[in-house]
């Protein structure tokens, strides 16, 4: 699978449903159990690196704008900045039309970059499967068909999505490939840009992306929750 980005475009994903353009993309990287908050004195080895990716058709941040306050207002700019955020996060998993892809990629090389196997499974069995596989990985999609809207305090609109589909990569064929940019492989996730493409079967999802690199741990357990909740909550 070949997709050519062009310079500027995050990518776009493509399914039975058409095509869109992606909005957003962010990746995390680091070893598992750091990432998750389980790391204990000296073990940290012992869990494989993982990239989390998420793909998005709608703006996605990693952060709220670093802003300060304006004493000539008296206005609260980072508290603002960082409802804004929290909006722009809800309304990529909630709005009416949101399309988000969610990557999970693991391997016990530091060199992230390579092709990855996403099997049903991997989400709850990487550490077996990559016994005899180099890299592993899980694969979801998530539309939201239809979603309630509020508003809140008259700027900011939330939603409570209300029809979803969603699927987890279960079909042969399903795979990602990704590129470290500027990074060598012996440096993990040195570079601040991943390139990849994918494929999810069966329902044939697929796409290209450039995404920014996010320390973010506090999104990154909250996406983590929402790809938890979906797989038990609607299969």
């Amino acid at each position: 699978m070949v997709l050519l980005l062009l310079v500027g475009c995050m990518g776009h994903l493509k399914s039975s449903e058409g095509s869109d353009e992606v909005r957003g993309a962010l990746w995390f990287a680091g070893r598992e159990a750091v990432l998750n908050g389980t790391e204990a004195p000296g073990d940290a080895t012992d869990t494989p690196y993982e990239m989390m990716v998420l793909v998005a058709n709608s703006q996605l941040p990693c952060a709220p704008d670093d802003v300060e306050d304006d004493p000539a207002t008296g206005l609260d700019e980072a508290a603002a900045a960082e409802t804004f955020w929290q909006a722009q996060v809800s309304s990529a998993f909630a709005r009416e039309g949101a399309i988000v892809v969610l990557l999970g990629l693991y391997t016990w090389s530091d060199g992230l970059t390579g092709d990855y196997a996403i099997t049903a499974d991997a989400l709850q069995d990487h550490l077996a499967l990559l016994a005899s596989a180099p890299r592993v990985g899980f694969g979801a999609w998530m539309r939201v068909n239809e979603a309630a809207v509020d508003q809140s305090d008259g700027l900011f609109y939330t939603y409570t999505d209300t029809d979803v589909d969603y699927e987890a990569a279960a079909g042969v064929g399903s795979a990602a490939s990704v590129d470290v940019l500027g990074a060598p492989d012996d440096e993990l996730a040195d570079g601040e840009r991943l390139k990849g493409n994918f494929n999810l079967e069966p329902s044939g999802m697929s796409g290209g992306f450039r995404a920014e690199r996010c320390d973010n741990l506090t999104l990154y357990t909250a996406v983590l929750a929402q790809v938890v909740a979906l797989q038990y909550l609607l299969n």
